[in-house]
């Protein structure tokens, strides 16, 4: 991942590589418009990832449509005659042996990809440091223990999650699972595991996969094996609410969160309430929060309150 200019140095030599690229499109749009049409469109193909649209990093998946460009190109100035006819047939000799090649490459892909095992210890071996593929491999081999607990996939698993949670990444996804995996196990739950996973969800950015890996730490606790403190469970997202960085649609979804925990799980109708009213003050006219109003104080048997936030609701 780039940081600056020449940190890692490849990417200044990007940007100039790329500039001289475009320059040369440019240059050319008369006497090589297909030319320049190959590099726009592969230009033109990646800048939705490529401006301040907060994607995910890297996805190969996205070079598939930008790529038609630079291989319509190809093929264009590969086979027309008018172009140096003495050398077509090298040429269309070349793009054959081209399409061979990108299909082996094809082939090998796919054999990879074919077992998801396979490809995810592929990738880590690939890239030791990535917090996405380490996050993958032990998602998998989790699985694999839930469904067969042996010890050598619950080794595995926690391997691969440390990893992750060692990773310069913002995502607190490892953490959680590593709690997850511990419960399942019955084994203790590392204090300092948790103290680490509070300090992150108060102070770090939240990506949006911190969300979901929040919601699947509840469903966990209410329906499942985890078994946290309650108290535990209300600070992680007391913390994750306080979070400076975070927008008000994340807020919002941790205080529904928060609320349907105390309903659902503690008991505890009064708490729920108060955090969801705390909610409407900030944002009287969101939908899911009278939503859930009127769930709470249907709960309770409050049906005249609950029938005024589902009013509320539907105008």
């Amino acid at each position: 991942m780039s940081r600056a200019l020449l940190a890692p140095p490849q990417t200044l030599v990007a940007i100039v590589g790329l500039g001289f690229l475009l320059a040369i499109a440019v240059a050319s749009i008369r006497k090589l418009p297909v030319l320049a049409f190959g590099v726009f469109w592969f230009f033109t193909g990646h800048l939705i990832e490529s401006t301040t649209i907060p994607l995910e990093m890297v996805h190969e998946h996205r070079n598939y449509l930008p790529c038609l460009g630079p291989i319509f190109t190809v093929a264009y100035y590969g086979c027309i005659v008018g172009v140096s006819p003495d050398s077509v047939k090298w040429r269309r000799g070349a793009i054959v042996l081209m399409a061979l090649l990108f299909a082996v490459i094809t082939w090998l892909r796919s054999e990879q990809w074919g077992n998801i095992l396979t490809h995810t210890v592929q990738e880590v071996t690939n890239h030791p440091k990535s917090e996405r593929a380490n996050q993958q491999l032990g998602r998998i081999y989790f699985m694999l223990y839930a469904d067969d607990p042996k010890q050598k996939y619950f080794d595995e698993a926690k391997v691969a999650f440390e990893r992750a949670r060692r990773s310069r990444s913002i995502n607190s996804l490892a953490h959680v699972s590593l709690l997850q995996l511990a419960m399942k196990a019955q084994q203790p739950v590392d204090q300092e595991l948790l103290t680490e996973l509070n300090a992150r969800l108060e102070n770090l950015p939240l990506p949006p996969v911190t969300i979901p890996a929040l919601r699947g730490l509840l469903d966990c606790q209410i329906f499942a094996y985890c078994n946290l403190p309650d108290a535990q469970i209300v600070k992680l997202l007391d913390a994750a609410i306080r979070n400076p960085h975070r927008n008000v649609g994340i807020k919002i979804a941790l205080q529904l969160y928060l609320a349907q925990y105390y309903v659902d799980k503690v008991g505890d109708l009064n708490a729920g309430t108060r955090v969801i009213e705390s909610a409407i003050l900030e944002n009287p006219k969101n939908f899911d929060l009278h939503l859930n109003m009127a769930r709470v104080y249907r709960v309770a048997a409050k049906f005249d309150l609950a029938a005024i936030h589902l009013a509320e609701a539907k105008r």
